[in-house]
């Protein structure tokens, strides 16, 4: 998950005015000059990128595409390289008394402003008579060896995969031909992306929310001095990069009354994806603006399953494109039960327009922005009748987005969740009533559904039937993770696959619903893996807590207990909310919920009492904490504020909270104002 700060680290190189050469002489009377000097003087630059906005209708901590870690300065005389310097952390290898680098040492970290590297390197007269240009070459990781220019551009950087986003650093290639008071601005192999999505011209009642997004026929390598291209059938990966949405920072449900989700720049929603250059070149055949008929030049199909095929074979495996997956949701605003739900997808051929361009270029910057109107991408797919009401199982008419919708059934169809107690409602359409089982339909099930007509909790079997009003009640039991053998250090989750069927039709659907165990961050403590609850108060307004304090403690000094004893936890800091419900305090409510004790109805209860705010120091564990499995997590948002459990000492009515602005833990008096939640798992080992 990207957070703004690390935004700023890998945006603030990505300046989008072109560099500028200063030079000596004009360029029309130096080619008319010789080099008559007896040293060389250059500025090498970090990279800056392009900007293109592709507007289309229907933030990373990654410094290491900006960091300059080892340069080779490359002097040629036409095709024939007569020297070069190696610069690493280490200094000039073999040293060189004679060649100098000002600021004298690499990285170059522009997220720190360190953007420029001044080089001399002296001689004696005549010495660099026979220079013509001059290369660099960023992150070769390695001395050039070799002879001629021909052969240093024809060098590569590659990514087997498709994913240079996963490489230790991106290299960069430039060249000047002025050789006092030169200016050589590097650039990268890599282009950029970022998706921003805007919905604030959708219909009533249509909810689009995207689950992930991913390049697609990205080449595996590139030239770092010549102009590069899928050329051949294993130069490329038919699936790059891709990224999970479901939990992203500044992405989640689209409907007209949100602005956006993703982003460009510095939206909390941006999220940079990365591939080589690859130049395909134009379709003269399109007009102007036509974004609906952009096509390749080879590309006779009309419908998304021809483009598919076509993009998936020989002729229109070499041209990129980005897929954006989504959930489509529409309900009928006068008609609870009439609507129709399934998904959704959108893709872009990417280039320098929306309408006939196919080059991505390395070192610019896509902004693709899509613009959803109506029916979120009906019309374009072929899923509105001439009143634009939505058809279900239409044949498909526009290549850009692709469509599979039904009037019945589960909204999703995968549903993930913490390990401690969860009720809610599953959204449905179609039918009243639903017979949900799960295979094998015998034995008990961590997951329960109320049953409106008899009046009861009910096993997951095919006997039972659930819903109405176009929702699903279920309650999901309590993970009690320290009482079965958890010891701390598992990354796992415990599933079950759902079988609903229409009463009416018989038609059936499978979901997946996933409980993940917390994740370890200190000794006794984990954290949940999903963000949950928003505007919620401390509480205990002008309360000294001074009946509840038990035992001090040299930092923050004050802790609280209600409930088993903190110190039997190891934590001395926390206020144990998890005791009982409480209307004066919506977070001490908020840690009880998730216990199971406060489900409605009588459901069965799986109990487990271990969960609260976490303190003070916790809270920094939290903030600062990097998660690298493969599994889904959630960190904190990056602009929200989290309360702790933690009271000053010297203060007792002031509460200390994590501030979203400056990263820092402040104090606060105004217990009532709102704040997000983050509960931690803790246990006695």
């Amino acid at each position: 998950m990207i957070r703004k700060n690390d935004i700023y680290s890998w945006l603030s190189i990505l300046a989008m005015l072109p560099m500028v050469l200063t030079a000596c002489l004009e360029e029309d009377n130096y080619k008319q000059c010789p080099n008559q000097t007896d040293k060389i003087q250059l500025t090498i630059s970090l990279p800056e990128q392009t900007r293109i906005a592709t507007n289309t209708r229907a933030v990373s901590n990654r410094v290491d595409y900006s960091i300059v870690n080892n340069l080779n300065i490359v002097l040629a005389s036409g095709n024939d390289i007569t020297k070069i310097y190696y610069f690493d952390e280490s200094g000039l290898t073999p040293n060189d008394d004679r060649v100098i680098m000002t600021r004298n040492s690499l990285p170059m970290r522009p997220e720190e402003g360190d953007n420029k590297r001044y080089i001399t390197i002296r001689g004696e007269e005549g010495d660099f008579d026979q220079v013509t240009e001059i290369y660099a070459i960023a992150n070769y990781n390695n001395s050039i060896t070799i002879k001629t220019i021909d052969a240093l551009k024809q060098l590569k950087q590659t990514a087997a995969d498709g994913q240079p986003n996963r490489a230790n650093d991106c290299m960069m290639f430039g060249s000047t031909k002025q050789l006092t008071n030169g200016t050589l601005s590097l650039k990268r192999t890599l282009a950029m992306f970022s998706v921003k999505i805007d919905g604030s011209e959708l219909k009533d009642g249509v909810r689009i929310t995207p689950k992930r997004m991913s390049l697609h026929n990205v080449p595996k390598s590139c030239f770092i001095g010549n102009d590069n291209k899928i050329s051949h059938s294993d130069g490329f990966v038919s699936l790059g990069q891709t990224i999970d949405l479901a939990n992203a920072e500044g992405w989640g449900a689209l409907t007209n009354t949100t602005e956006f989700v993703g982003g460009h720049e510095l939206e909390p929603g941006t999220i940079p994806m990365f591939m080589f250059e690859n130049l395909q070149g134009t379709n003269e055949n399109i007009a102007i603006g036509d974004q609906r008929n952009k096509h390749p030049k080879e590309y006779t199909g009309n419908t998304p399953a021809d483009l598919q095929s076509f993009l998936d074979g020989n002729n229109g495996n070499k041209y990129s494109y980005i897929l954006v997956e989504a959930e489509y949701y529409y309900q009928d605003p006068n008609n609870s039960n009439k609507g129709v739900q399934g998904s959704i997808a959108y893709r872009f051929l990417l280039g320098d327009n929306a309408y006939n361009d196919f080059n991505i270029k390395r070192n610019n910057y896509y902004q693709v922005t899509l613009t959803l109107k109506g029916n979120g991408g009906a019309n374009e797919d072929g899923k509105e009748d001439a009143n634009g009401n939505l058809v279900v199982n239409k044949e498909d008419l526009s290549w850009r987005v692709d469509m599979n919708i039904q009037d019945w059934g589960f909204v999703k169809d995968d549903f993930d969740f913490d390990c401690h107690a969860t009720h809610g409602y599953l959204e449905v359409v179609g039918d009243n009533n639903w017979k949900i089982s799960a295979g094998p339909a015998s034995g008990q099930s961590w997951v329960k559904f109320y049953s409106e007509t008899e009046g009861r909790w009910v096993e997951p079997t095919e006997y039972g039937e659930c819903g109405q009003n176009g929702r699903i009640e279920y309650y999901v039991q309590t993970w009690s993770l320290y009482a079965t053998g958890f010891t701390g250090t598992e990354d796992i989750s415990r599933e079950i696959t759902l079988t609903i069927k229409s009463k009416e039709t018989g038609e059936t659907q499978t979901v997946t619903m996933k409980q993940w165990t917390p994740i370890k961050i200190a000794n006794k403590v984990w954290v949940e893996r999903f963000e949950e609850e928003d505007n919620l108060a401390w509480g205990y307004m002008d309360n000294d807590m001074s009946g509840t304090v038990t035992q001090s403690n040299p930092y923050f000094n004050t802790t609280f207990n209600f409930g088993e004893s903190t110190t039997q936890h190891g934590l001395y800091n926390t206020w144990f909310m998890y005791f009982k419900e409480n209307e004066t305090s919506p977070v001490q409510t908020y840690c009880y919920r998730k216990s199971g004790r406060d489900l409605p109805h009588g459901a069965p209860t799986s109990t487990s009492d271990d969960y609260c705010l976490p303190d003070a120091e916790t809270m920094k564990t939290i903030m600062n904490f990097k998660y690298t499995g493969n599994n889904p997590f959630q960190p904190l948002r990056t602009d929200k504020d989290y309360w702790t459990g933690s009271v000053d000492s010297n203060s007792k009515q002031s509460t200390y909270y994590l501030d979203s602005a400056t990263k820092t833990l402040k104090t606060t008096q105004d217990r009532n104002a709102t704040k997000r939640a983050r509960a931690i798992y803790v246990t006695p080992y």
